[in-house]
């Protein structure tokens, strides 16, 4: 066997994850496990710094698992998405699943991140979401006005950065507090508004 040949066995194996000719990747051999631990891997060294909250985590993984079951489900591999994919998926779930657009964008929000720690480890060459938007909110702005159920309550806090600034503790507790004075008061949370006193919010309720 010649150095050369023993060369390029020695490449071989790497084609499936090194750079391609043009600056593409092949995914061939590229499993959703693979995916998945890339975003286990992102989850615990990118999400809040490195300190992401556990219902931050279990939200981001429900939220792949429901994606990556619609792909089995449609025959679909989760390393060879593309952009249509993705808008596919954003039908199923407001056609057949009837979310809202503030779901929808969650949800295309977590697909982001998911192939986006595939790139950036090298898995896929182009994150398939980067450019796929929810919809417009078309809902009259009154009959927006409701509680917010406690999913809903989960998915905010879960959108919520954890870096340890004021500004997002104030931001994650505030909605707790919101949330709590709606259920003891038995009032809508859009009854409860903020009024300023020397820079703090308070909680107040304005008659029906």
């Amino acid at each position: 066997m010649t150095p050369s040949s023993t060369s390029q066995q020695n490449r071989a194996p790497l084609a499936a994850v090194v750079p391609m000719s043009q600056g593409q990747v092949s995914s061939s051999r590229v499993s959703t496990a693979t995916l998945l631990h890339a975003f286990a891997e992102f989850l615990r060294l990118e999400v809040a710094q490195g300190d992401a909250a556990p219902d931050t985590v279990e939200t981001y993984h429900r939220i792949v698992g429901h994606y990556l079951a619609w792909c089995e489900a449609t025959a679909r591999v989760p390393a060879h998405a593309t952009p249509d994919t993705v808008k596919a998926y954003r039908r199923s779930l407001i056609e057949e699943h009837g979310h809202k657009p503030a779901s929808v964008a969650l949800k295309l929000t977590v697909l982001r991140r998911f192939y986006q720690a595939a790139k950036e480890r090298g898995l896929i060459s182009d994150n398939p979401a980067a450019g796929v938007k929810a919809p417009r909110d078309k809902t009259d702005p009154a009959e927006r006005i409701t509680y917010l159920e406690e999913g809903e309550l989960t998915h905010l806090l879960a959108s919520i950065p954890q870096d340890g600034t004021m500004k997002s503790l104030r931001d994650r507790t505030w909605p707790k507090v919101v949330a709590s004075r709606a259920r003891a008061s038995c009032v809508p949370c859009h009854q409860l508004t903020t009024q300023p006193n020397r820079g703090a919010k308070q909680v107040s309720t304005r008659s029906a």
